[in-house]
């Protein structure tokens, strides 16, 4: 019995070997099948990785890029307001600077026209001045001064920086008894002796001294001599009028480059500085 199964077996052996073999076979193969299967599918995911790790990439680098751009445009616009500004800050300056230059012109043309107009006012009283003068002043030396003062008052006006000085005395002759210089004199017209000045001088309290103290010094009464002796101690004048004393001398004068000044019983004198 024992060997008559032993028998059988031997005699299927090839064939249980072969059952097992394909059925291992075909198991070996299950499992390449699904290695490779997982090998594809851990592929595939290494792939999705990559690329979402490509686009992860690219999505930075985009993004790097869109900031790039913003700080770009940023400074780009930041540069384009500061030249902006800058165009305004100039055009401001410049429309300033029109505007002083504007107003400036105006002040000049301004000044000019008041400048035109006192010079024709001056003329015009000049020439009044004058044209009374070659007429004669036919009143009392005290009379004639006084309508002299009025009209040439106009011709130097105190406003504009000017001294002046008229005069009217008796028709006297010879330089012992009037001597001048600077002035405009009128001799023996119409029954007076006339002089008239002016100046823009601006002496100084020590010429002005000096001028009185040479009056209140002078030794002489003859007019010339007193004229040498006071220019002796002058510095820088415009007129000087001396008149001895008794010929009717009566005068005016104002302005500071104006003075005035007696030596009792010898003669009178006036200076323009």
């Amino acid at each position: 019995m024992h060997m008559l199964s032993l028998k059988m077996k031997l005699m299927y052996a090839d064939d249980f070997l072969c059952d097992n073999f394909q059925t291992a076979k075909r198991d070996v193969q299950i499992e390449r099948e699904i290695a490779e299967e997982h090998k594809k599918k851990a592929e595939e995911e290494k792939k999705k990785k990559k690329e979402a790790e490509d686009r992860e990439k690219l999505a930075v680098q985009d993004a790097e890029l869109a900031r790039e751009k913003m700080k770009t445009e940023k400074e780009k616009h930041e540069m384009e307001k500061r030249e902006a500004e800058e165009k305004i800050r100039q055009a401001n300056a410049e429309r300033k600077r029109a505007e002083e230059s504007a107003r400036k012109e105006k002040e000049k043309a301004e000044a000019e026209r008041k400048r035109l107009a006192k010079v024709e006012k001056r003329i015009m009283a000049e020439s009044k001045y004058m044209t009374r003068l070659a007429g004669g002043f036919h009143g009392s030396n005290d009379e004639n001064r006084d309508a002299m003062a009025n009209l040439y008052k106009d011709v130097a006006p105190t406003e504009d920086g000017y001294s002046w000085y008229v005069a009217s005395y008796n028709p006297c002759g010879g330089f012992d008894n009037h001597c001048g210089g600077g002035g405009s004199m009128m001799m023996r017209h119409h029954g007076h002796n006339f002089n008239h000045g002016h100046s823009q001088g601006s002496p100084s309290q020590a010429q002005v001294n000096a001028f009185k103290a040479a009056v209140a010094s002078c030794p002489t009464a003859d007019a010339q001599q007193a004229y040498r002796y006071i220019t002796a101690r002058l510095q820088g004048f415009s007129m000087l009028h001396v008149v001895h004393w008794g010929n009717g001398l009566r005068a005016c004068g104002v302005g500071k480059a104006y003075c005035f000044q007696n030596n009792d019983g010898k003669f009178s004198a006036a200076v323009l500085f």
